[in-house]
C-alpha cells in the first residue's frame, strides 16, 4: 500500500510539473495592432502618422505613411529608433513632411524614460534630418505648427523634480531657436497649439486643470488661464476663427463618470462659454475642426462591457457645434467593440475621420470613416 500511495503522489507530482511547462512555455496569443493617431493633407497627398507592433518584441514602432486622393498607399516607413517608439502629430511643409513624438532606448524601458523626436521626410519617404530631445529623463512631442518658415512644437519634458509642459521654435534644418517651459512645474504637459495674428497659443494641462497659454513669436509669455477639475491630459486640442479660441477635454464627475468638453476663449485667454456633452461612462472629445461657421469634434465613449466586467468598450463620437457653442448633432458610432476616433478633416464638404478599430479576430487595424455633412456615416476603409 505504501508503494502505492508513493507512485500517485509520483504522477500527481510529474502532472504538476508538465502543467506548468506548459502553462509558461506556450506562446502568448498576439494581437496585431497598427494605429493612425494624425494625418494632414496637401492638394496631392494625405501623409499619416501612428505606430504598429508588426515585429518580434511586439512593442509599439512609429510609422508614416503616404496615400494619394484615393486612399492608397504610396509608402510607408516605420521609425526603427530604439526598442519602441510612437509619433502623434506630422504636418506637410511643401513636399517634405514633419512628424514628431518620442522613442524609447532598451537600458530607459524600465526607468519609463523616453526620447523626444522630431523627422522630417522628404516626398519619397527618405529621412532629411531626426533631432533627439532629451534634456530630461521623460521626453515627448505632442503637437507640430509651421509658420512663417519655423516649426514650433509642443509636449513635455521632466525628470524628478524639473522640467515639465514645453515649447520649442525650431529652423528647417531642426535647430532649436528657442525652448520655454510652464511655470506649472514637472507634472504640466502641453498638447496642442496654433498661431493667430503672431501670437502663440498653447494648451494642455497640470493636476486635473487645463491650460491655455499665450506667447508671441519670440517666446515671451503673454497671459494665460486655468480650468478646473478636468482629466489628467488637459485641453487637448484648439482652434481659432481669428476671433475667438476653442478647446476641447473633459471634465470629472463625482461619480467617476466624465463629460466631453468644449471651451470658448476670447484673444486673451478670458473665458466666454463652455458646454458639455455627456454619454455613458467616460466622454471626451480630443479633436476639433473650424468648418466655416460650425465645430466639428471627435471623441471617445468608454464604458464597462456588459457580458465581461473587466473589459471596457470604446466607442468613437463625431459633434457638431455652431461657433456659439450651441449642439447641432452628435453621433455615437458603435459598429465595432472598439471605435478610437484620433484626428478629423475637411474634404468635399464631407469630415474625414482617421484612427483605428478591434475586429472580430481581435486584431486593431487603421481605418478612415466618412461622415457626411449631417455626421451619418458615408463609408468605411480599413487598412
Amino acid at each position: 500500500m505504501r508503494k502505492i500511495h508513493w507512485f500517485f503522489l509520483l504522477i500527481i507530482f510529474i502532472v504538476i510539473i508538465l502543467g506548468f511547462i506548459f502553462l509558461f512555455s506556450r506562446k502568448k496569443t498576439f494581437f496585431y495592432f497598427d494605429g493612425v493617431v494624425s494625418i494632414d493633407k496637401s492638394d496631392t497627398k494625405y501623409v499619416a502618422v501612428g505606430y504598429n507592433n508588426d515585429n518580434d518584441l511586439h512593442y509599439n514602432k512609429a510609422k508614416l505613411t503616404m496615400y494619394d486622393t484615393d486612399k492608397n498607399k504610396l509608402f510607408e516607413k516605420l521609425y526603427n529608433v530604439g526598442i519602441k517608439s510612437n509619433f502623434n502629430d506630422v504636418i506637410f511643409d511643401d513636399n517634405d513632411v514633419i512628424a514628431v513624438g518620442n522613442y524609447v532606448k532598451k537600458k530607459e524601458l524600465k526607468n519609463n524614460y523616453a526620447t523626444g523626436v522630431i523627422v522630417k521626410y522628404d516626398s519619397k519617404g527618405n529621412i532629411i534630418f531626426e533631432k533627439s530631445y532629451h534634456k530630461y529623463s521623460f521626453t515627448t512631442f505632442n503637437s507640430i505648427y509651421y509658420f512663417n518658415d519655423y516649426y514650433f512644437v509642443v509636449g513635455q519634458s521632466f525628470s524628478s523634480n524639473e522640467g515639465g509642459a514645453v515649447l520649442l521654435k525650431i529652423d528647417k534644418e531642426g535647430n532649436i531657436i528657442w525652448e520655454k517651459y510652464s511655470d506649472k512645474g514637472k507634472n504640466s504637459i502641453y498638447q496642442d497649439l496654433t498661431i493667430v495674428d503672431d501670437s502663440i497659443y498653447v494648451v494642455g494641462g497640470y493636476d486635473n486643470k487645463g491650460i491655455i497659454d499665450k506667447y508671441d513669436l519670440d517666446g515671451n509669455y503673454l497671459t494665460g488661464s486655468l480650468y478646473d477639475n478636468i482629466d489628467k491630459d488637459g485641453f487637448n486640442d484648439i482652434v481659432s476663427d481669428q476671433s475667438n479660441i476653442y478647446v476641447v477635454g473633459a471634465t470629472l464627475s463625482d461619480d467617476n463618470s466624465s463629460d466631453a468638453l468644449i471651451v470658448k476663449y476670447n484673444m486673451d485667454c478670458e473665458f466666454e462659454k463652455e458646454t458639455l456633452y455627456h454619454n455613458d461612462g467616460l466622454t471626451k472629445y480630443h479633436k476639433l475642426i473650424i468648418d466655416d461657421d460650425s465645430l466639428i469634434t471627435i471623441g471617445s465613449i468608454t464604458i464597462k462591457n456588459k457580458n465581461k466586467k473587466d473589459e471596457t468598450i470604446h466607442n468613437g463620437v463625431i459633434g457638431k457645434y455652431n461657433l456659439d457653442l450651441e449642439e447641432i448633432s452628435v453621433s455615437v458610432n458603435e459598429d465595432e467593440r472598439d471605435d478610437y476616433f484620433k484626428d478629423i478633416f475637411l474634404e468635399n464638404n464631407n469630415y474625414i475621420v482617421v484612427g483605428y478599430s478591434a475586429y472580430e479576430d481581435g486584431n486593431y487595424y487603421s481605418k478612415f470613416i466618412r461622415f457626411s455633412d449631417a455626421l451619418k456615416v458615408l463609408s468605411v476603409d480599413s487598412y
